[in-house]
């Protein structure tokens, strides 16, 4: 396991939940404005994983990644 993932599993919960409501709140603004995964990874130049990692919650996400969904 590399430094970066024994930093991330041991982040404490009250960052964690923060993190995965915003990733439900993005999920809901692409539901809403009725884009699928593939189609708002598109516009993040992402992968869909990458995408689904960003409104799952999970805190290895790219900070770029999560400030340009925001601006979407």
């Amino acid at each position: 396991m590399s430094k970066s993932s024994h930093s991330l599993s041991a982040l404490p919960s009250h960052t964690i939940r923060p993190l995965e409501q915003l990733g439900l709140r993005l999920r809901a603004h692409r539901i809403h404005r009725e884009w699928t995964v593939a189609e708002m990874a598109e516009r993040l130049l992402c992968s869909p994983n990458t995408l689904r990692a960003l409104e799952s919650g999970r805190p290895g996400t790219s900070i770029g990644l999560l400030a340009h969904a925001l601006w979407l």
